[in-house]
């Protein structure tokens, strides 16, 4: 069912403190009722961490909806986060749920394709094993 539909069935979730139904923050907001439906809660819990820092982000841009989202942004908030953790695993596992929460967006039809292309994100890290014990 698309965004508009569910938008006006009596069912659909309102969100006071969002600005618009467009707005980042009303999406995300959408976005965690899904998870919360089919993911476990831990799932849900680290995806509220994850998107609130994207969202904290996006404020300090001026970045309200989303359609204001380019690919650029997406770089840059990469770079930034790349910057701001300890490791390229944590900053690939931020990346992860946000680009999952970009996809929802897509397979809701709230935009029509994803505001990044393939290989703007940042590499799933290698493995470092732990050596064996003798």
């Amino acid at each position: 069912m698309s965004r508009q539909k569910r938008m006006e069935t009596d069912h659909y979730v309102n969100y006071p403190d969002a600005v618009s139904p467009d707005s980042l923050q009303w999406l995300v907001k959408d976005y965690l009722v899904h998870l919360q439906v089919t993911r476990k809660p831990k799932t849900v819990e680290v995806s509220r961490l994850y998107l609130k820092r994207f969202l904290e982000w996006c404020d300090q841009q001026g970045l309200v909806t989303i359609q204001q989202l380019q690919p650029r942004h997406i770089r840059e908030w990469q770079y930034e986060l790349q910057q701001s953790c300890n490791s390229r695993a944590t900053a690939w596992s931020i990346a992860v749920c946000v680009r999952a929460f970009l996809n929802w967006l897509v397979s809701e039809e709230v935009i029509s394709k994803p505001p990044f292309r393939r290989g703007d994100w940042i590499p799933k890290p290698k493995p470092n094993p732990k050596p064996a014990i003798r």
